[in-house]
């Protein structure tokens, strides 16, 4: 299974992706009294919300062909991709009525991406340990 989600990636890492973070910005942008009701707390939906996009774009990064260096140091680029688009989200936040910029949202958001990059990580050398995959180097 891991192999084929790795072969066709486009539509199993980089679709997932795009579509994530756009429903986090879309989210983010809605002013605090028209916003939906979930059941979650708010710092849990913060931490899932930044565990799947962490983990997405982890994935993502490793898999991509085009850029060596974003490949061969994905980890790195994950971690700070996510921190600095959290602490954008956070700060935006501040300026759509009804919401506000929290420390503790952000530190959700930490926690979230931390454990996010790190299940992509153990994913990723799951299965290259398995050989299902030699990621980086297959076409789509």
């Amino acid at each position: 299974m891991l192999k084929v989600i790795f072969r066709r990636k486009t539509l199993f890492i980089y679709l997932p992706l795009a579509v994530h973070w756009i429903t986090i910005f879309i989210l983010t942008s809605i002013p605090g009294d028209s916003l939906p009701e979930f059941a979650l707390d708010d710092k849990l939906k913060h931490f899932i919300a930044y565990f799947v996009l962490s983990f997405f774009l982890t994935i993502a990064l490793r898999v991509q062909e085009r850029y060596k260096n974003l490949r061969n140091h994905y980890i790195k680029f994950a971690v700070f991709i996510t921190i600095i688009y959290s602490t954008f989200d956070e700060i935006h936040q501040a300026f759509i009525p009804g919401r506000s910029a929290e420390v503790l949202d952000w530190i959700a958001n930490l926690l979230g991406l931390i454990l996010g990059i790190y299940a992509a990580f153990r994913l990723i050398r799951k299965s290259e340990a398995l050989n299902l995959v030699r990621i980086g180097t297959e076409s789509e």
